[in-house]
């Protein structure tokens, strides 16, 4: 697929010889920390070198991902999560690495981002795909895997993602499963060039909103769009949300 720009658009199992910037956003927890953050990277063709930074660890492994989705330079690490379905230009997985400040995890949505000269002027996009969330709640320690919907306005430049469907597990075994929320709405991300930023994260039980985390919080949201359709649309889109108070809610989305 061609774009507007002349850019030829490959995805990421693409065996041609080439090099494909990579862009994304991760959620990282450090030392009890969390924050998110913009990824960067690149995957050269044919030998599946990648290279993947968050702007504080990096990983280069010259002999890529390998048969069990791992990369790995023995400073850092890369594991793909194939459980939320395969895509085309874009890739999830957990990046492990250590500093001064401790051992970061991050939960990274990377890949082949649509060139900003190929995003469409209007029109409206309808993607569905998979999420994540881990939930750090007073009764719950919990991961919730379920459905995504995203709906792009590039009129307006307005993105929603509607989460739910939700299976729940806990990821204490001292702490039951309990209920807290069914669905997960990613309100108002902006979108500049190709990137998502900025919104409201509500949670809600039965259609009523519900608040995990106590006053205040801190909300944060980034994501991207990857690759291009025949439509001239993005053909994928991928972020990562995070509301941290007195208890914390993050998730990853994926969407094609």
């Amino acid at each position: 697929m061609t774009g507007p720009s002349g850019r030829t658009y490959e995805g990421l199992t693409t065996q041609s010889a080439t090099t494909l910037p990579l862009e994304g956003a991760a959620i990282r927890q450090t030392a009890g920390t969390r924050d998110t953050a913009a990824v960067q990277g690149s995957l050269t063709r044919p030998t599946g070198q990648i290279t993947i930074t968050d702007g504080t660890g990096t990983l280069t492994d010259p002999n890529g991902i390998d048969p069990s989705g791992q990369a790995t330079d023995g400073t850092a690490t890369f594991q793909q999560d194939t459980t939320l379905g395969g895509y085309e230009y874009l890739t999830i997985g957990t990046l492990d690495y250590t500093t001064g400040s401790g051992t970061t995890t991050a939960i990274v949505v990377i890949g082949a981002v649509t060139d900003p000269a190929d995003m469409p002027p209007g029109g409206t996009a309808t993607y569905t795909g998979t999420t994540t969330i881990q939930e750090f709640s007073a009764n719950c320690q919990c991961q919730h895997v379920g459905n995504a919907t995203v709906v792009a306005d590039f009129n307006t430049g307005n993105v929603t993602a509607t989460l739910g469907g939700f299976t729940t597990t806990s990821t204490n075994p001292n702490v039951p499963v309990i209920q807290n929320f069914d669905t997960v709405i990613v309100a108002d991300m902006s979108i500049s060039g190709a990137t998502l930023s900025g919104g409201t994260v509500v949670t809600e039980l039965n259609g009523t909103p519900v608040t995990l985390y106590g006053p205040n919080p801190t909300v944060q949201v980034q994501g991207t769009f990857y690759g291009l359709d025949h439509a001239g649309h993005p053909d994928e889109v991928g972020g990562v949300f995070l509301v941290d108070g007195t208890g914390a809610v993050m998730g990853v989305f994926v969407a094609d």
